[in-house]
Protein backbone atom coordinates (compact mmCIF):
# COMPACT_ATOMS: atom_id res chain seq x y z
CA UNK A 1 0.00 0.00 0.00
CA UNK A 2 2.85 2.40 0.81
CA UNK A 3 3.97 2.27 -2.85
CA UNK A 4 0.83 4.22 -3.73
CA UNK A 5 1.72 7.15 -1.50
CA UNK A 6 4.00 8.96 -4.00
CA UNK A 7 1.23 8.77 -6.61
CA UNK A 8 -1.29 10.20 -4.16
CA UNK A 9 1.07 13.05 -3.28
CA UNK A 10 1.77 13.74 -6.95
CA UNK A 11 -1.96 13.88 -7.68
CA UNK A 12 -2.54 16.20 -4.72
CA UNK A 13 0.29 18.40 -5.93
CA UNK A 14 -1.36 18.71 -9.33
CA UNK A 15 -4.59 19.83 -7.66
CA UNK A 16 -2.68 22.55 -5.81
CA UNK A 17 -0.89 23.55 -9.02
CA UNK A 18 -4.20 23.88 -10.82
CA UNK A 19 -5.32 26.35 -8.13
CA UNK A 20 -1.93 28.14 -8.35
CA UNK A 21 -1.14 27.21 -4.74
CA UNK A 22 2.52 26.79 -5.54
CA UNK A 23 3.91 26.35 -2.03
CA UNK A 24 1.63 23.40 -1.27
CA UNK A 25 2.21 21.88 -4.71
CA UNK A 26 5.98 22.04 -4.33
CA UNK A 27 5.72 20.41 -0.91
CA UNK A 28 3.66 17.52 -2.30
CA UNK A 29 6.01 16.87 -5.22
CA UNK A 30 9.06 17.01 -2.95
CA UNK A 31 7.49 14.51 -0.56
CA UNK A 32 6.66 12.20 -3.46
CA UNK A 33 10.27 12.42 -4.67
CA UNK A 34 11.57 11.78 -1.14
CA UNK A 35 9.59 8.53 -1.12
CA UNK A 36 10.59 7.58 -4.66
CA UNK A 37 13.80 9.16 -5.92
CA UNK A 38 13.17 7.88 -9.46
CA UNK A 39 9.70 9.36 -9.80
CA UNK A 40 10.24 11.17 -13.12
CA UNK A 41 6.72 12.55 -13.38
CA UNK A 42 6.98 14.17 -9.94
CA UNK A 43 10.25 15.84 -10.98
CA UNK A 44 8.58 17.14 -14.13
CA UNK A 45 5.59 18.44 -12.18
CA UNK A 46 7.94 20.04 -9.67
CA UNK A 47 9.73 21.75 -12.55
CA UNK A 48 6.46 22.99 -14.01
CA UNK A 49 5.40 24.35 -10.62
CA UNK A 50 8.70 26.14 -10.10
CA UNK A 51 8.47 27.53 -13.61
CA UNK A 52 4.91 28.79 -13.15
CA UNK A 53 5.97 30.37 -9.85
CA UNK A 54 8.78 32.17 -11.64
CA UNK A 55 11.58 30.14 -10.02
CA UNK A 56 13.36 29.39 -13.27
CA UNK A 57 16.64 28.12 -11.81
CA UNK A 58 14.87 25.62 -9.57
CA UNK A 59 12.71 24.55 -12.52
CA UNK A 60 15.76 23.82 -14.65
CA UNK A 61 17.26 21.67 -11.88
CA UNK A 62 14.06 19.64 -11.58
CA UNK A 63 13.75 19.20 -15.35
CA UNK A 64 17.42 18.23 -15.60
CA UNK A 65 16.93 15.54 -12.98
CA UNK A 66 13.90 14.28 -14.86
CA UNK A 67 15.88 14.16 -18.12
CA UNK A 68 18.58 12.06 -16.43
CA UNK A 69 15.95 9.60 -15.21
CA UNK A 70 14.14 9.59 -18.57
CA UNK A 71 15.91 11.17 -21.57
CA UNK A 72 12.66 11.18 -23.54
CA UNK A 73 10.79 13.30 -20.99
CA UNK A 74 10.82 16.41 -23.22
CA UNK A 75 8.81 14.66 -25.92
CA UNK A 76 6.69 12.81 -23.41
CA UNK A 77 5.61 15.85 -21.41
CA UNK A 78 6.03 18.56 -24.04
CA UNK A 79 8.15 20.85 -21.87
CA UNK A 80 9.56 23.97 -23.52
CA UNK A 81 11.77 25.95 -21.16
CA UNK A 82 12.07 28.81 -23.64
CA UNK A 83 8.37 29.52 -23.21
CA UNK A 84 8.62 29.52 -19.42
CA UNK A 85 10.11 32.89 -18.64
CA UNK A 86 9.90 34.35 -15.15
CA UNK A 87 6.91 36.72 -14.93
CA UNK A 88 7.53 40.39 -14.18
CA UNK A 89 6.26 40.15 -10.59
CA UNK A 90 8.70 37.33 -9.84
CA UNK A 91 11.57 39.39 -11.23
CA UNK A 92 10.57 42.26 -8.96
CA UNK A 93 10.49 39.98 -5.92
CA UNK A 94 13.91 38.57 -6.80
CA UNK A 95 15.26 42.13 -6.86
CA UNK A 96 13.50 42.83 -3.56
CA UNK A 97 15.15 39.76 -2.03
CA UNK A 98 18.59 41.05 -3.05
CA UNK A 99 17.94 44.47 -1.48
CA UNK A 100 16.50 42.76 1.60
CA UNK A 101 19.70 40.73 2.07
CA UNK A 102 21.72 43.95 1.80
CA UNK A 103 19.61 45.64 4.46
CA UNK A 104 17.98 48.11 2.07
CA UNK A 105 14.47 47.44 3.36
CA UNK A 106 12.85 50.56 1.89
CA UNK A 107 13.87 49.62 -1.65
CA UNK A 108 12.82 46.01 -1.03
CA UNK A 109 9.42 47.21 0.17
CA UNK A 110 8.91 49.39 -2.92
CA UNK A 111 9.71 46.47 -5.23
CA UNK A 112 7.52 43.92 -3.48
CA UNK A 113 4.61 46.39 -3.37
CA UNK A 114 4.98 46.81 -7.13
CA UNK A 115 4.94 43.00 -7.49
CA UNK A 116 1.79 42.85 -5.37
CA UNK A 117 0.06 45.33 -7.64
CA UNK A 118 0.62 42.85 -10.45
CA UNK A 119 -0.23 39.79 -8.36
CA UNK A 120 -2.10 40.76 -5.17
CA UNK A 121 -3.37 37.29 -4.30
CA UNK A 122 -0.06 35.42 -4.07
CA UNK A 123 0.47 34.53 -0.37
CA UNK A 124 4.26 34.16 -0.63
CA UNK A 125 4.57 37.78 -1.81
CA UNK A 126 2.30 38.94 1.01
CA UNK A 127 4.35 37.07 3.60
CA UNK A 128 7.61 38.47 2.23
CA UNK A 129 6.18 42.00 2.30
CA UNK A 130 5.26 41.46 5.93
CA UNK A 131 8.78 40.29 6.76
CA UNK A 132 10.23 43.42 5.15
CA UNK A 133 7.94 45.74 7.11
CA UNK A 134 8.70 43.84 10.30
CA UNK A 135 12.39 44.61 9.77
CA UNK A 136 11.42 48.26 9.35
CA UNK A 137 9.53 48.12 12.69
CA UNK A 138 6.29 48.90 10.87
CA UNK A 139 4.38 46.22 12.75
CA UNK A 140 0.86 47.24 11.70
CA UNK A 141 1.84 47.16 8.02
CA UNK A 142 3.53 43.79 8.58
CA UNK A 143 0.45 42.49 10.36
CA UNK A 144 -1.76 43.53 7.44
CA UNK A 145 0.30 41.53 4.94
CA UNK A 146 0.59 38.43 7.16
CA UNK A 147 -3.18 38.47 7.69
CA UNK A 148 -3.75 38.86 3.94
CA UNK A 149 -1.42 35.91 3.26
CA UNK A 150 -3.45 33.76 5.66
CA UNK A 151 -6.69 35.01 4.18
CA UNK A 152 -5.50 33.69 0.81
CA UNK A 153 -3.94 30.52 2.23
CA UNK A 154 -5.12 29.69 5.79
CA UNK A 155 -2.60 26.81 5.98
CA UNK A 156 0.46 29.00 5.35
CA UNK A 157 2.58 27.98 8.36
CA UNK A 158 5.30 30.63 7.93
CA UNK A 159 2.72 33.42 7.77
CA UNK A 160 1.11 32.06 10.94
CA UNK A 161 4.46 32.12 12.71
CA UNK A 162 5.17 35.66 11.51
CA UNK A 163 1.74 36.94 12.52
CA UNK A 164 2.21 35.36 15.94
CA UNK A 165 5.49 37.29 16.28
CA UNK A 166 3.79 40.58 15.37
CA UNK A 167 1.04 39.98 17.93
CA UNK A 168 3.66 39.13 20.55
CA UNK A 169 5.41 42.46 19.88
CA UNK A 170 2.08 44.26 20.12
CA UNK A 171 1.57 42.62 23.50
CA UNK A 172 4.90 43.97 24.67
CA UNK A 173 3.73 47.48 23.73
CA UNK A 174 0.66 47.01 25.92
CA UNK A 175 2.87 45.76 28.73
CA UNK A 176 5.07 48.83 28.42
CA UNK A 177 1.97 50.98 28.86
CA UNK A 178 0.95 49.01 31.96
CA UNK A 179 -1.95 47.30 30.14
CA UNK A 180 -1.42 43.71 31.30
CA UNK A 181 -4.95 42.52 30.53
CA UNK A 182 -4.71 43.75 26.93
CA UNK A 183 -1.28 42.15 26.62
CA UNK A 184 -2.63 38.76 27.73
CA UNK A 185 -5.58 39.05 25.35
CA UNK A 186 -3.44 39.68 22.29
CA UNK A 187 -0.89 37.03 23.34
CA UNK A 188 -3.68 34.47 23.59
CA UNK A 189 -4.72 35.48 20.08
CA UNK A 190 -1.12 34.99 18.94
CA UNK A 191 -1.14 31.47 20.42
CA UNK A 192 -4.40 30.71 18.65
CA UNK A 193 -2.79 31.73 15.36
CA UNK A 194 0.39 29.71 15.97
CA UNK A 195 0.01 27.20 18.85
CA UNK A 196 3.54 25.84 18.32
CA UNK A 197 5.10 28.97 19.85
CA UNK A 198 6.33 27.43 23.13
CA UNK A 199 8.10 30.63 24.21
CA UNK A 200 4.88 32.62 23.89
CA UNK A 201 2.87 29.95 25.70
CA UNK A 202 5.31 30.08 28.63
CA UNK A 203 5.04 33.87 28.79
CA UNK A 204 1.24 33.75 28.72
CA UNK A 205 1.16 31.22 31.56
CA UNK A 206 3.63 33.21 33.69
CA UNK A 207 1.95 36.57 33.12
CA UNK A 208 -1.52 35.11 33.69
CA UNK A 209 -0.35 33.72 37.04
CA UNK A 210 1.06 37.12 38.01
CA UNK A 211 -2.07 38.94 36.92
CA UNK A 212 -4.39 36.70 38.96
CA UNK A 213 -2.37 35.81 42.04
CA UNK A 214 0.22 38.57 42.27
CA UNK A 215 0.34 42.35 42.18
CA UNK A 216 3.13 44.59 40.96
CA UNK A 217 4.51 47.11 43.44
CA UNK A 218 4.39 50.67 42.12
CA UNK A 219 7.60 51.49 43.95
CA UNK A 220 10.04 48.62 43.37
CA UNK A 221 8.08 47.02 40.49
CA UNK A 222 8.38 43.54 41.99
CA UNK A 223 5.50 41.08 42.20
CA UNK A 224 4.09 39.73 45.46
CA UNK A 225 0.98 37.85 46.55
CA UNK A 226 -2.17 39.97 46.46
CA UNK A 227 -3.01 38.90 50.03
CA UNK A 228 -0.12 41.01 51.39
CA UNK A 229 -1.11 44.50 52.52
CA UNK A 230 2.48 45.75 52.31
CA UNK A 231 5.13 44.98 49.69
CA UNK A 232 7.53 42.45 51.27
CA UNK A 233 10.40 43.94 49.23
CA UNK A 234 10.17 47.67 49.94
CA UNK A 235 7.37 47.97 52.51
CA UNK A 236 5.08 50.18 50.41
CA UNK A 237 1.40 49.88 51.35
CA UNK A 238 -0.69 48.47 48.53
Amino acid sequence: MSRLFPDVLNKKGMEYLKDKRFSEAIMCFKKAIAMNGKYTEAYVNLGITYSDAGLTEEAVKAFTKASVLDPLYMDKFGIDLNQRKAPEEQRLVREAENFFKKGNFHKAADLVEEALRLRPNYPDFRNFAGEIYLKMNRTEKARYHFEKALEINPAFDKAKQNLSTVLYLKGLEFFGDGMTAEMLTIWRKALKVYPKNDFLRLNVNVEFTKAVFEAKCENCEKFSATEFKYCPFCGLEK
